[in-house]
């Protein structure tokens, strides 16, 4: 015998109820739980080398990175000027919708800028919105905030700071 609802507002609800079980249950309950571990990682933080080199590589996973300013090794003097470029993955193993915010908190001057750069090295483009490989970081406490696009494979720029931009270089 069939079921009896008191209204079609009741039956509405029963059907949205009984497919997002199905929706849970199935195989995206996985990938919900992937999600959510992925966003529990906690912050990493990366010391920007003094040197003037391609240096540390960023977690694509980890939702922030935050990049501190170098350490000068003596304890005595102040930091010397540095130029860093940094780079962060692009390729088909990020999940789609990946978020990514990374933060800059050293001092940028003319002569210690840092570059965030990143390449796909599948689709041989940019791996900034498709067209750029790098981001010029503008400031200290400059946010970039990052969206993985993985059918475009790229890094989709949703919020940058003013005077920051992007361009293409090659190292």
């Amino acid at each position: 015998m069939a079921k009896r609802y008191s209204s079609y507002g009741s039956y509405l609800t029963n059907v949205k109820v009984n497919n997002l079980t199905t929706y849970i249950s199935d195989k995206n309950f996985v990938q919900l739980s992937e999600r959510i571990d992925t966003n529990n990682k906690q912050p990493e933080t990366l010391y920007v080398s003094p040197q003037s080199t391609v240096s540390n590589i960023i977690d694509p996973l980890t939702t922030i990175t935050i990049l501190s300013k170098p350490v000068d090794a003596s304890g005595g003097g102040p930091v010397p000027a540095f130029s860093s470029t940094i780079q962060l993955p692009a390729n088909s193993s990020i999940p789609n919708g990946t978020v990514k915010t990374i933060v800059n908190t050293c001092e940028i001057t003319q002569s210690n800028p840092i570059y965030i750069y990143s390449k796909n090295m599948e689709t041989n483009l940019g791996g900034f919105n498709g067209n750029f490989n790098c981001y010029v970081v503008p400031a200290a406490y400059d946010t970039l905030e990052l969206c993985w696009i993985s059918n475009q494979q790229l890094w989709f720029a949703k919020r940058y700071g003013f005077g920051g931009h992007f361009t293409n270089i090659n190292i």
